[in-house]
């Protein structure tokens, strides 16, 4: 921890968010992460949301060795009303609190930011198709207090600019995907032994899936591979609400044994799940639903399944995706399959299960590359490109 003079030396940041904590959602791991680093990288984090347990038990649900300040704001009602709610109460908060920067990710508080004339990150994470908040991002970013804007793929970049042709050379921006914290998986049990605390059955062949249900996720691909592969044991570890009933209904109907299936599991444990499968799957299809109907992400996403998969040091079997592609490469760290073909998708993990020394390979390079993608790393560029290292 910080000394009282180095804190007082320290650029002091608020990072307000609509996001709910600890929360079965991905970018609530996205966002604590980027918290502790930015702690890590030597600023004064304060990040304002709405907290459903005491910080240090939140901090421990999600493995945060490096602690930062958390402000609570709880909201009831209706959920349009609670979202309102939220943002005025962030919006009194941010214009009463001492600080001399803001880092924001949703489009809301970000107008927010926009409005203040205090200097400001801004991390998109999606292109609007609506005009409200394609309003709402047109002032976040051309505001003179915004001092970077974030991509979260190059993919997404790339369609940026296409509908903004006109933006000058001046303009402040970076590519940075999700990352992952590599040492959540330094200590983590080995294979035999994860697959022991988890109740895996010695010599069974094991493929994981870690994750929401979501349309798009490829949640019938992964029923049509455990029904016409029975003797590889599936694991869905993940998913929530009627998309997980509805998965498991389907499994019912199929009478799908060879399947487990876990729910939501907190994020600190999915090392250990990871360590204890054989391959990893990532069925995305070309189009990736969010949690609201009209959000497409497949053309532009960066997932964070991706990085962990990766970090775990087990082979990968992913969609032929251009944005997965960024990172991934078939035959060098990953073997990649087009998303509805379920015929590639049974032959690769066949593959891997009759290739031992493939299997490893493949594992071993993803462990090797995901070093650029810690959220470490992904910090300090975004801090150094912003010019607030």
């Amino acid at each position: 921890m910080s000394s009282p003079e180095a804190k007082k030396n320290e650029k002091r940041i608020i990072f307000p968010t609509f996001a709910h904590f600890p929360s079965s959602a991905a970018h609530g791991v996205s966002i604590m992460k980027m918290c502790e680093s930015l702690s890590e990288a030597g600023l004064d984090v304060t990040l304002i949301g709405d907290l459903r347990k005491k910080p240090g038990e939140i901090f421990d649900d999600y493995g945060i060795k490096t602690s930062f300040s958390m402000a609570g704001i709880r909201s009831s009602g209706l959920r349009v009303l609670g979202r309102l709610e939220v943002w005025r109460r962030t919006s009194r908060m941010i214009k009463k609190g001492t600080f001399d920067g803001i880092y924001v990710r949703d489009f809301f508080n970000g107008y927010t930011a926009s409005r203040l004339q205090h200097p400001y990150i801004f991390e998109l994470h999606e292109i609007p198709r609506d005009s409200f908040r394609s309003y709402l991002l047109k002032k976040i970013v051309w505001s003179k207090s915004l001092q970077l804007l974030v991509f979260i793929s190059e993919e997404m970049r790339r369609l940026w600019h296409e509908e903004h042709k006109n933006v000058p050379a001046s303009f402040n921006w970076i590519v940075a995907h999700d990352g992952v914290d590599v040492e959540d998986f330094r200590n983590v049990p080995k294979q035999a032994e994860a697959r022991e605390n988890l109740g895996i059955p010695p010599g069974i062949f094991t493929a994981g899936y870690t994750g929401s249900l979501f349309p798009g996720r490829g949640g019938d691909l992964l029923l049509d591979l455990a029904d016409g592969l029975r003797h590889i044991l599936f694991f869905v570890v993940g998913g929530e609400g009627t998309f997980l009933e509805s998965f498991k209904k389907k499994a019912s109907s199929l009478r799908i044994s060879n399947l487990i299936v876990t729910g939501f599991v907190p994020h600190k444990k999915i090392p250990i799940y990871l360590s204890a499968f054989d391959v990893l799957l990532m069925p995305y299809q070309k189009e990736v639903l969010h949690r609201q109907k009209y959000h497409d992400t497949s053309i532009y996403m960066s997932p964070l399944k991706m990085f962990e998969y990766m970090a775990s040091g087990r082979p990968l079997v992913a969609s032929r995706l251009p944005v997965l592609e960024e990172v991934l490469s078939h035959g060098d760290n990953a073997l990649l399959v087009e998303p509805s073909n379920r015929e590639e998708w049974r032959s690769a993990l066949l593959k891997l299960e009759r290739h031992k020394n493939l299997s490893r390979a493949l594992g071993k390079k993803a462990a090797e590359d995901i070093l650029a993608y810690s959220w470490k790393r992904r910090a300090e560029r975004i801090l150094k490109a912003a010019g607030w290292n």
